[in-house]
C-alpha cells in the first residue's frame, strides 16, 4: 500500500502523484519568471517616435546637445534598449540631413540618466534585408552588445561591427564581412 501524504490544501496525493506535481509547478515556474524578467524577454527592439517614447527631461537634453533648433523633433525616432539591471537605453535617429555627411548619419544612444554612451555615424542606406543595428544577445557590464551594419565595397556584402559596453561608454570590438541573404534577422530601419 502506498503512503498517502496530506497536503496543507486538504488534498491526498501520493509520492508518485508528488514528484509530476512539483516538476509541472517548478517547469511554470520558471517559464513565468522568463516572462515577467525584461532581460529574458524579447531583445528585438524598434524604431519609435522620440516625442512619445522618451523622458521628457531626456528628450529636452538630446535635442539641447545633439541639433539645430531648424530640427523637426517630430521626425526624430527612438530604439529603447533594455538592459540587464542598469535601467533603459535610448538610442536616437534624429532623420535629419542637417545630421548626416557623406559617411552617414549621427546615432546616439544615451542612458536614462542622460549620459551619452554612444555616438556613431552610420549609413542608413543599406541593401534589401540588411539591418541598421540589431541588439545582440551578449551582455557586457549589465548593457546589450550592438551590431552596427554598414554597406561594403562588394555588392551583397555588407560589414557588421559589433560595439559593446566597456566602462564608461560602447566601444568598436570587431567587424565581419558577410553575403546579404534572407537569412538576416533583427530590427529594420
Amino acid at each position: 500500500m502506498q503512503p498517502i501524504l496530506r497536503q496543507p490544501l486538504g488534498l491526498k496525493l501520493s509520492k508518485y502523484q508528488v514528484i509530476p506535481l512539483a516538476v509541472i509547478i517548478t517547469i511554470f515556474t520558471i517559464m513565468l519568471l522568463f516572462k515577467l524578467n525584461p532581460a529574458f524577454n524579447n531583445r528585438v527592439a524598434t524604431w519609435k517616435s522620440a516625442l512619445n517614447n522618451t523622458p521628457a527631461a531626456l528628450l529636452k537634453k538630446v535635442l539641447s546637445v545633439d541639433m539645430a533648433p531648424e530640427i523637426d523633433q517630430k521626425l526624430v525616432k527612438v530604439m529603447q534598449i533594455p538592459s540587464q539591471g542598469a535601467g533603459q537605453l535610448y538610442l536616437f535617429d534624429y532623420h535629419s540631413p542637417k545630421l548626416c555627411g557623406a559617411k552617414g548619419c549621427i546615432y546616439s544612444m544615451y542612458t536614462e540618466s542622460g549620459e551619452l554612451i554612444l555616438q556613431v555615424i552610420a549609413n542608413p542606406n543599406l541593401p534589401p534585408l540588411a539591418n541598421l543595428i540589431q541588439v545582440s544577445d551578449t551582455v557586457n557590464q549589465r548593457f546589450p552588445c550592438l551590431v552596427i551594419t554598414q554597406s561594403a565595397n562588394k555588392e551583397n556584402m555588407v560589414t557588421s561591427a559589433l560595439y559593446c559596453y566597456e566602462g564608461q561608454k560602447y566601444t568598436r570590438f570587431n567587424e565581419s564581412l558577410t553575403a546579404v541573404t534572407s537569412e538576416v534577422k533583427g530590427t529594420k530601419k
